[in-house]
C-alpha cells in the first residue's frame, strides 16, 4: 500500500491511497523459501557427497557428508578443484570427462576411486548434472557421489562364491590324481636319501614334493565338505593359541604381536579348527610381508551388539588397489611361492560362518584385514 498527500495552500487537503494485492507474490516467495529450506535440509543430511562446482570445476558448495565419509571438512574444499578428491591415477581422466560434460550439456555418470586423508581408497558412483542458465549455457554443475565400496565388495564375494563351487569340484579330482603318484615319489626319495651320494639334490626334491603335498591338502580342504562342529569358544583363547603357534616363525624375522581385545571374556559361536586356520593364514601372510621385522596388531571389538570385528594390521609392503580384488582367487598370490589357496580357503570358511572378510592396504605402509563374524548361534 502507498499514500500520497495532496496539498493546497501548503495544507494537506486530501490523501490518495493505493493498494496492490501481493497475496500471490507472497505465497510464491514463501513457497520458494520453504523449497530452499527443504533442499538445504536434504543436502545437509544426505549420506551422499553433494557438491556444486563452477564450469572450471572449482567447488562452490560441499555437503557436510564430506567430513563423515572422507574425513575432509566442507569449508576446506571451497575454491578447490573437485578433481582433488579423486585418486591421482584417475584425475586426468576425470578432468577430460568433466570438460566434455560442460561442452555437451549432458549429464555424466561414472565410477571413480576417491582418496581419503587417512590413506584409504573408496569407490564412488559419481553423477554430474549440468545446470543451464537463461542463455542456455552451463552455469554450474551439481555433483552427487555415492560410496559403493561395500556394494562392489559384496558383488565380488558373490562372484567368488560361484567360482568356489566350480573350483571345488575340480580341486577334488585334481588333488586325488596328484596325491597318488606323489605318495610313491616321496617314498622313493626317502629311500634314496639314506644313501650319501647327491643328498643335496634329494633335499631339494623332498622339499618340493612336500610343497606339492601341501597344495593338494589345501585343494582337498577347499573341495571336501567338512564336518562342522559349531560351539561357543572364547575369542581371546583362539587368538592367543594361534599366536603361540606362530611366535617362533615371527621371532626369526623380528616380528612382534600386539593384541587389544575389547572384552577378554567374549565368546563366539564358531568351528574352532577352521577359524584358527583362517587366523593362521592371515597372520602368516603378515609375518611374510615383513622380512625385516615389524609389528602385527590384532584388535577385536563388538559391532552393533550383534557382530564382532576382528582386525589384523601389519606394517608390511602393502598391496596396490588394483590387486586387492584378486585376493582369494585360486593360484593368485603376491608371494613368490604362494598359491593363493590359503586365502581362498579363508574366504570359504568365513562364508560358512556367515561372516565377511575385507582388505585395506597402502603400499609401503601395510595391510589391514577385517573379519566380521556374528555373535549369535546358528
Amino acid at each position: 500500500a502507498s499514500l500520497k498527500p495532496i496539498f493546497r495552500d501548503n495544507q494537506v487537503v486530501e490523501v490518495i491511497g493505493s493498494c496492490v494485492d501481493i497475496t500471490e507474490r507472497k505465497c510464491i516467495e514463501e513457497a520458494l523459501r520453504k523449497s530452499e529450506e527443504n533442499y538445504r535440509l536434504i543436502a545437509e543430511n544426505a549420506l551422499d557427497l553433494i557438491r556444486v562446482v563452477d564450469t572450471e570445476g572449482r567447488i562452490k558448495y560441499a555437503s557436510p557428508s564430506h567430513q563423515a565419509i572422507l574425513g575432509v571438512s566442507p569449508e576446506s574444499l571451497l575454491g578447490q578443484p573437485c578433481f582433488s578428491l579423486i585418486n591421482p591415477s584417475e584425475q586426468e581422466k576425470a578432468r577430460i570427462q568433466f570438460r566434455e560434460m560442460v561442452t555437451s550439456k549432458k549429464k555424466l555418470q561414472k565410477e571413480f576411486l576417491y582418496s581419503a586423508p587417512n590413506g584409504s581408497t573408496l569407490l564412488f558412483d559419481v553423477n554430474g548434472m549440468p545446470v543451464l542458465g537463461e542463455t542456455g549455457d552451463v552455469e554450474k554443475v551439481v555433483v552427487v557421489a555415492r560410496d559403493i565400496t561395500e556394494r562392489r565388495r559384496t558383488e565380488n564375494l558373490l562372484r567368488n562364491s560361484d567360482k568356489l563351487s566350480v573350483i571345488g569340484e575340480l580341486a577334488a579330482g585334481i588333488a586325488h590324481e596328484i596325491r597318488n603318484p606323489l605318495t610313491a615319489l616321496k617314498g622313493f626319495i626317502q629311500f634314496l636319501h639314506h644313501k650319501e651320494e647327491n643328498t643335496q639334490y634329494l633335499d631339494v626334491m623332498l622339499s618340493e614334493v612336500e610343497r606339492i603335498n601341501a597344495i593338494t591338502s589345501e585343494l582337498l580342504l577347499l573341495a571336501k565338505p567338512q564336518a562342522l562342529d559349531f560351539k561357543k569358544h572364547r575369542l581371546s583363547a583362539l587368538l592367543h593359541s594361534v599366536i603361540t603357534l606362530l611366535e617362533p616363525q615371527a621371532t626369526l624375522t623380528n616380528v612382534q604381536f600386539q593384541v587389544r581385545l575389547e572384552d577378554e571374556m567374549l565368546e563366539i559361536v564358531c568351528e574352532e579348527k577352521q577359524l584358527k586356520q583362517v587366523f593362521i593364514n592371515i597372520i602368516k601372510n603378515g609375518i611374510e610381508a615383513m622380512p625385516t621385522g615389524g609389528l602385527i596388531m590384532i584388535e577385536a571389538k563388538i559391532m552393533n551388539q550383534t557382530d564382532v570385528l576382528i582386525r589384523f594390521i601389519d606394517q608390511g609392503q602393502g598391496i596396490s588397489d588394483e590387486l586387492i580384488p584378486k585376493l582369494g582367487e585360486p593360484f593368485y598370490s603376491t608371494k613368490e611361492k604362494g598359491t593363493g589357496l590359503g586365502l581362498m580357503v579363508s574366504y570359504k570358511i568365513i562364508k560358512e560362518h556367515r561372516g565377511s572378510i575385507s582388505f585395506h592396504s597402502v603400499l609401503n605402509r601395510g595391510t589391514t584385514v577385517d573379519i566380521l563374524l556374528p555373535l549369535s548361534a546358528f
